[in-house]
């Protein structure tokens, strides 16, 4: 089955018909609907985890899954336990672990980004213990609220909130210049419906998070990393095509930086291209690629694959040679 029949399959579908439960009044309809989602994109990313293989997206893809069984887990413990029983009224307010377990639950949304700037070998493997420390410190409210000892109910203040909104424009901002722009705007919007009450300016026109709407936008986000769409136009030569992988993948930090760094190097070569955002370009920028020597190109070229190396497989380079 092709990749975006399955995203409109396991991703679109289930998000198309959430505004048809009244998830207002029926906490099956909530827990149902919580589920259903989750595993929705829990399915598309597993499905999907081979193409990532010997990569270091594998950290941000783990804390994407964490973050999405987390979500959604929540929502159906939440839809359960507080579920009214018989005859019984529902509670005017939620119970008073709710709003920070969704809380905590908001803050792992922010774990992939995190994780995705510190992707490089080889200090990927010891980054996983600094989004673990920012998880905490951004999880620290609701554990005010939850321990034995807490107090309520759950306040976040301005200046934590101000920083949360730096991490929400933090998504899109890092996707812009790519084709997955539109992915990393739905991320941020579904991480605005999951935190908004505790976000400057949002918190004027949400009193309450949206946490299915959050899921169903995050998951509409992943669905859409997890098939590669929107497709990028083929390139030639077939180094062209792994940059633009690359850069697409990793977004504009990393992407940037590469390009500093090769350059850098390619400075020191005598009449070696330029790497550029839109890939390679002659010396001066104005006259044809066709006119760098081959070897010389094929020496930049060998510069830019040790350079991915750091983030990537040869074998995730080669499958993009051989379909440029």
């Amino acid at each position: 089955m092709r990749p975006v029949a399955v995203y409109q399959a396991w991703v679109v579908t289930p998000v198309t018909i959430m505004p048809l439960a009244d998830l207002s009044t029926s906490s099956f309809a909530t827990a149902a609907t919580a589920a259903v989602l989750g595993a929705a994109a829990l399915a598309m990313l597993l499905w999907r985890r081979g193409a990532i293989a010997g990569t270091t997206m594998i950290g941000p893809w783990g804390w994407a899954v964490l973050s999405i069984v987390t979500v959604s887990a929540v929502e159906v413990i939440v839809a359960v336990t507080t579920a009214p029983s018989g005859d019984a009224t529902p509670a005017a307010a939620p119970a008073r672990w709710v709003d920070p377990l969704r809380y905590a639950a908001a803050m792992t949304s922010f774990c992939p980004l995190m994780a995705l700037l510190g992707a490089k070998r080889p200090q990927d493997r010891a980054w996983v213990f600094i989004v673990l420390s920012l998880l905490l410190v951004l999880a620290l409210p609701s554990a005010e609220v939850l321990l034995p000892a807490g107090r309520g109910p759950l306040t976040v203040h301005p200046l934590r909130g101000s920083f949360l909104l730096l991490l929400v424009a933090a998504g899109p901002l890092n996707t812009l210049l790519t084709r997955y722009w539109s992915a990393g705007i739905l991320l941020a919007a579904g991480q605005v419906a999951l935190a908004g009450p505790h976000l400057p300016i949002v918190a004027r026109w949400m009193s309450r998070p949206a946490p299915l709407w959050g899921l169903g936008l995050i998951v509409l986000a992943a669905g859409m990393a997890a098939v590669a769409w929107p497709r990028g136009a083929r390139a030639s030569p077939p180094d062209q095509r792994v940059w633009i992988d690359f850069r697409d993948t990793y977004g504009v930090v990393w992407g940037l930086r590469v390009v500093q760094r090769l350059n850098q190097e390619l400075a020191k070569l005598a009449g070696a291209p330029a790497l550029t955002w839109h890939g390679w370009s002659s010396p001066d920028g104005c006259s044809s690629l066709g006119q760098v020597p081959p070897e010389t190109l094929a020496e930049a070229q060998q510069h830019l694959e040790a350079l991915l190396l750091r983030f990537v497989s040869r074998a995730w380079i080669e499958r993009r040679r051989a379909r440029a």
